[in-house]
């Protein structure tokens, strides 16, 4: 929910076949796909993905401005779910 909420928008199959998009991240396999390249089984602070929704110093952040960052609380959600594995729920 957290993602469909904030990162549909702009990051879904509809959005990607105007090619404005790197990847559709409503299709789970593509998301997977995306976290996986990332996300080396290392541990969340080893994660693109999780130091771009962050907005850690140094990497393109998403949601770019003048959205607004996530909520600390929707990181540590993301993260928590990034450490399980990503699982499809």
């Amino acid at each position: 929910p957290i993602l469909e909420a904030h990162c549909y928008a702009c990051h879904s199959d509809s959005v990607s076949q105007n090619g404005s998009i790197a990847f559709d991240m409503e299709n789970f396999e593509s998301l997977k796909t995306y976290l996986t390249y990332y996300y080396r089984n290392d541990s969340i602070y080893g994660s693109k993905f999780y130091h771009i929704i962050e907005q850690t110093q140094g990497v393109i952040p998403m949601p770019p401005a003048p959205v607004r960052k996530l909520s600390d609380a929707d990181i540590v959600l993301i993260g928590k779910w990034l450490e399980l594995g990503a699982p499809n729920n």
